[in-house]
C-alpha cells in the first residue's frame, strides 16, 4: 500500500523541537509587546502607563531577538559566514536593547511609586551595567566571531538582563501595594507578576 504525505505536513513533524520552541518564546514576547502598544494609557492617571512603552519595547525587541536566532537555526547552513556574523551582531544589538528598556521600565516604575532618596541613584543603573558589560567584552578580546557574539549574549543577560528582571519585579510589587485601595485584583496580578518575575 502507497502512504502518500501531505508535504505541509510533513514539513511541521520535521522542524527540531528547539526551533518550535524559539517560535513560541518569540511570539509570547511579541503578543507582550502588541498587547500594551494597543491599549490607549493616555487618559490614564495611573503612574505605571507612563512607562509602559518601555515594556512594550521590551517585547517587540526580545521577540525579534528570539525570531533571529530562529532564523539563524533554520537557514543557518544555506547563508555565509558573514550573513551569520552580522546576524549574530544584530542579534546581540536587540538582546542588549531588549534588556535596557526592560531595566528602564523597572527604574522608572520604581521611581514612580518610591519616595525613598536612593531611588534617584537608579539612574545611574544602567551605565555601570553598560560598563562591567564592555569590560567583560574587552577581557575577552573583540573578536568577531561567533563565540564572541554568544559570549556578548550571555553577558548582557547576567547583566542588563538579570538586573532588569530583579527592578521590574520589586516595581511591580511595590506598585502592586499602591493600587490595592483602587482595585484588589489588578494589585493581586501585579505581585503575582512581580513574583514570578
Amino acid at each position: 500500500m502507497i502512504e502518500i504525505g501531505i508535504p505541509e505536513l510533513n514539513f511541521i513533524t520535521n522542524i527540531p523541537s528547539i526551533c518550535l520552541l524559539y517560535f513560541f518564546y518569540g511570539l509570547a514576547f511579541f503578543f507582550l509587546g502588541a498587547s500594551i502598544a494597543v491599549k490607549d494609557m493616555k487618559g490614564s492617571e495611573l503612574k505605571l502607563a507612563g512607562c509602559l512603552w518601555m515594556l512594550a519595547g521590551f517585547g517587540f525587541t526580545h521577540g525579534s531577538h528570539e525570531w533571529l536566532e530562529l532564523y539563524l537555526l533554520l537557514q543557518g547552513r544555506y547563508i555565509s559566514m558573514t550573513e551569520i556574523l552580522y546576524i549574530k551582531f544584530v542579534t546581540v544589538l536587540s538582546v542588549v536593547l531588549s534588556f535596557v528598556l526592560l531595566l528602564a521600565f523597572g527604574i522608572k516604575l520604581i521611581s514612580a511609586v518610591s519616595n525613598n532618596k536612593w531611588a534617584k541613584w537608579l539612574k545611574a543603573v544602567p551605565a555601570v551595567l553598560f560598563i562591567i558589560w564592555v569590560i567583560h567584552l574587552w577581557k575577552y578580546g573583540f573578536t568577531m566571531d561567533i563565540p564572541f557574539f554568544e559570549m556578548a549574549d550571555m553577558r548582557a543577560r547576567n547583566t542588563f538582563g538579570l538586573i532588569g528582571g530583579l527592578m521590574t519585579a520589586y516595581g511591580l510589587i511595590v506598585y502592586s501595594k499602591e493600587v490595592k485601595t483602587l482595585s484588589l485584583p489588578i494589585s493581586k496580578n501585579l505581585y503575582y507578576a512581580g513574583l514570578f518575575l
